[in-house]
């Protein structure tokens, strides 16, 4: 098996320069100002499902600062 492999290997072309990936450049417009609250959750609970809660009596706050 390993010699087939290596016969394999031996008949495909060899590369003679490995080529560098081009870079691509993302440029965003800053955004508007948002009204708060931008994220606000009081006495939350969190979990996947009602028998496996994460997170009980949750306040949490977010903004754009």
């Amino acid at each position: 098996m390993v010699q087939s492999r290596i016969k394999y290997l031996n008949k495909l072309d060899k590369v003679e320069k490995v080529l560098d990936d081009p870079t691509t450049i993302f440029i965003f417009d800053n955004p508007e100002k948002l009204r708060p609250p931008i994220v606000r959750i009081d006495d939350g609970i969190f979990g996947y499902t009602p028998e496996s809660t994460l997170l009980r009596d949750l306040t949490f706050s977010m903004d754009m600062g």
